[in-house]
């Protein structure tokens, strides 16, 4: 009997099990040799971090802080603790409503910055899994393959080791668009619903979350991937789900943007742009960038401004592999299997998209001119940023290679190879690194401490958090100090704090009260003048509305607002008719698509579990 049953036995079935737990051990073997390699990294001994980390941990200690004192609700427009009183809210960098600040809220600053890390790794590998496998329908391992080289991605990784929690927020990016992409397939109507309100809430958590600086290169990359999708299925309908999407997302940060906006048009800043000289620096730098080990001497002499300015290696490295190269070789010798490119519009569209911003990088006459008349755009001084735009469609190019040339076949040594490859250079680059360049390994670079802001941030609880304000004013300018956010430990607001927004040497400050000499300690007070030592915030952001000066001081007699500033308090302050107006639409918005995402959720649990039975 037994010979009977063993000769009708589905080996077939077997092998794909064996698959399947194969494949699963893959997933899972990339995903924590990437958390092994980088997250040693984030955090040294003495508790030490790469030294971008001491602008965005004392804002999030701070946020906690916020939190613990006037709830989630009501939003933190005032920093009493940066600058002589700041807005805070309005800063493109701040990030109270986000994932991060959730953590720092609940866990220690060292704790949160590696879960989120862990968090952001997890959503770029499986988000780009899901991209290519269940959108693009690619096969599993052409799949795993890109997204092994999106995990590793430099310019997801090396952001987050120097501390700039902003920028790898990038990492969202693949999982932004598979959601897009699969509520225009799928046929569920609840389904669909569902998946369209998650992809307008990335948009907008990219803004609440502090990405406006690489905001213009989320939406160019994820309207490319859109593009190619659209132009694969040949259906623009796609785009009605993209721009619904981004449009909802948008008006969900309109008060964020608006605010920030405000600022901004408060203290215009204006720096000379990185571009290159020519072409051949260009793509000189865009392959060592993506595929070998950038140059940052390189890019700082060949910069076309008389001014050089100096780019950090951190700020190069965009680190693909030399997996693209590999696979482009591979193109090469399959030529015959392209069929005839029959150009449409579409395609057309996609090639100037992809075109377009290279001149952004290199100074190419006429139309690098026309260009710079952008908006906003144009003001991206650091022109690197740009190759944001080219990781995912590099990653869709190898991934049509490798469907085209059918390479992979039942070739599982090669698909291992291709895994490792990846991984393999990440990790040669960082032992050559620190054995042979010790001097530019990641630990030598990690100067700020995060001790004190975490113990502070153990420390604070319901229980004390009222007795925590604010008594003196530090005038100590030293531009090499990395404590100049941490007022709040000592119960004193820094005049020469770190903020963007004023410059990155705090240059539009604008002090009239004291000398930029001064280098002593005093306490928040009444000064000859009749006003106080610090600024009124409500100018800083909104003069006009509030009948008063930028860089007004407050005034005596205002004892109330000083008072709740010094105590972390919200206060009263008149806006823009559009700030009112934004600001009403992001919140009922929000209470709008909140309840549509659960009662479709609801809805959709409902109806499968009534076809299960």
């Amino acid at each position: 009997m037994w010979k009977k049953d063993l000769k009708n036995f589905n080996f077939m079935m077997l092998n794909k099990f064996e698959n399947k737990y194969f494949f699963i051990f893959l997933f899972l073997g990339i995903f924590f040799a990437q958390q092994i390699i980088f997250q040693r990294l984030l955090i040294f001994e003495n508790h030490l971090v790469g030294e971008d980390f001491y602008f965005f941990v004392p804002n999030l200690v701070f946020g906690k802080l916020w939190f613990l004192k006037n709830g989630l609700w009501i939003p933190p427009d005032f920093a009493a603790h940066q600058c002589g009183i700041i807005p805070f809210h309005a800063d493109p960098n701040s990030a109270y409503y986000s994932l991060i600040q959730l953590l720092f809220i609940f866990y220690s600053p060292a704790t949160s910055i590696k879960i989120f890390f862990l968090i952001l790794s997890f959503f770029a590998f499986g988000g780009t899994y899901l991209l290519l496998k269940k959108g693009f329908k690619f096969s599993k391992y052409i799949s795993l393959i890109c997204s092994t080289m999106f995990l590793f991605a430099g310019n997801n990784v090396y952001p987050m080791l120097v501390g700039h929690l902003q920028l790898v927020l990038f990492m969202l990016v693949p999982m932004n668009c598979f959601l897009i992409i699969r509520s225009f397939q799928l046929e569920n109507n609840y389904l669909n619903k569902i998946f369209l309100i998650l992809s307008s809430l990335f948009f907008a958590h990219y803004i609440y979350g502090g990405a406006a600086s690489i905001m213009p290169f989320i939406l160019a990359t994820t309207f490319i991937v859109i593009l190619i999708f659209s132009i694969q299925n040949k259906n623009i309908k796609i785009f009605k789900n993209y721009f619904i999407s981004l449009f909802l997302g948008l008006l969900i940060s309109a008060s964020k943007i608006s605010y920030t906006l405000h600022l901004m048009n408060n203290f215009p800043r204006k720096y000379d742009t990185t571009i290159l000289n020519n072409f051949f620096d260009f793509i000189y730098t865009f392959i060592t960038s993506f595929f070998l080990v950038p140059n940052p001497y390189f890019y700082e002499s060949q910069q076309y401004n008389i001014k050089k300015t100096y780019m950090h290696l951190h700020g190069l490295e965009f680190g693909l592999s030399v997996l693209p190269l590999l696979i482009c070789f591979l193109l090469i010798l399959n030529l015959n299997k392209i069929k005839k490119i029959e150009l449409n519009f579409g395609k057309i569209l996609l090639i100037l998209t992809l075109v377009l911003p290279i001149f952004y990088v290199f100074r190419f006459g006429l139309v690098t001119d026309l260009l710079e008349k952008i908006p906003v755009i144009s003001t991206i001084w650091e022109r690197n940023r740009f190759f944001y735009i080219y990781t995912l469609p590099i990653i869709l190019f190898c991934a049509y290679v490798l469907k085209i040339t059918d390479f992979l076949r039942n070739k599982k040594f090669i698909i291992l190879l291709m895994l490792i490859i990846p991984i393999g250079q990440t990790l040669s680059y960082h032992l050559v690194r620190d054995f042979y360049f010790p001097e530019k390994s990641f630990k030598s670079k990690a100067y700020y401490s995060i001790k004190p802001v975490s113990s502070f941030s153990k420390s604070i609880n319901k229980n004390n958090i009222s007795s925590i304000k604010l008594k003196n004013i530090d005038y100590l300018i030293d531009q090499n100090r990395l404590d100049k956010n941490e007022g709040f430990l000592t119960s004193t607001c820094k005049l020469f704090c770190y903020n963007s927004a004023y410059g990155y040497h705090g240059e539009n400050l604008p002090i009239n009260f004291i000398s930029r000499k001064t280098n002593y300690q005093d306490k928040i007070r009444v000064l000859e003048d009749g006003l106080y030592n610090v600024f009124n915030p409500k100018c800083l952001l909104f003069p006009k509305e509030n009948s008063c000066k930028i860089g007004q001081r407050i005034k005596k007699n205002e004892k109330i607002l000083i008072e709740n500033l010094l105590n972390y308090k919200s206060i009263e302050f008149k806006k823009s008719n559009i700030q009112n107006i934004f600001n009403l639409i992001s919140k009922y918005l929000t209470l709008t698509l909140t309840f549509l995402l659960v009662f479709n959720l609801i809805k959709y649990v409902k109806v499968s579990f009534n076809r299960s039975f």
